[in-house]
Parts: structure tokens; sequence; C-alpha cells
């Protein structure tokens, strides 16, 4: 949730990532064949880079597979495996539900919704 609130990254992005896409010296992450089959490198601010590395540092002491192919975001159910649109959608409502986040008129966020936060460095507040 992080990652999608702080980087204005779509849904499908995240789910594709891989553990070798991130690079903990440079604080990037690399979007692979995005919309128009672009990639892009995506700096994190320091504090969403410590949130990912203490992320795969807890995944590093529980021997959960860190190999370069492996989906940097992973989900542990049925064997392992990497999220699946529906999935992620699940578990980030009832995150959402448990923190008691909602919109301003009482819905759960989208997905699509946090491509659209005002501190996000893809999608920035328009001067006014």
């Amino acid at each position: 949730m992080v990652l999608l609130f702080t980087t204005g990254m779509r849904r499908g992005e995240l789910l594709r990532l891989t553990v070798a896409d991130y690079d903990s010296q440079q604080a990037t992450l690399l979007i692979r064949a995005s919309k128009f089959h672009k990639s892009r490198l995506l700096p994190l601010p320091d504090d969403v880079r410590r949130e990912v590395e203490v992320y795969l540092d807890a995944r590093r002491r529980r021997s959960l597979p860190m190999t370069p192919d492996t989906p940097l975001v992973w989900n542990s159910h049925h064997g392992g495996r990497a999220y699946a649109g529906q999935s992620l959608w699940c578990a980030l409502q009832q995150l959402l539900k448990r923190g008691k986040i909602q919109t301003p008129d009482g819905r759960s966020p989208r997905i699509h919704d946090f491509r659209q936060h005002a501190d996000s460095p893809i999608m920035p507040t328009p001067a006014t």
C-alpha cells in the first residue's frame, strides 16, 4: 500500500515488480513495460526506501523466496506466488477496513484513487 500511495504507480506495475527491480543503492524501482510498453526508473523517497528494506529483511528472516525473479509483492497463501489483481484488491480492502480509511463520501478507496493522491510525484497537485 505504501508503494501505491506514495509513488502513484499503477496496480499492474506493482504486481509485475520483481526483487531485481528494486535497487537499494539508488533507491529506485524499475517499472518495466508499463502503459504504452515504456519502462522507467522510479525514485523512492527515503522513508519509502526504508519501508521496502524492512519488508525485504522480514522476508529474508522468514526464509521466503528472494531470487531476482521473485515477485516483490509476494502472497504467502497457497504456497507463495505473486498477487493477482483481485487478490491484491481484497487484501487492501481488508487493510483499509481495519484502518477505517474511507473516502469523503464514506466508501472504501479504489486502488486507482491512490494514483490521484496529492503527494504523489507522478500526479502532482496543480498550482492554484
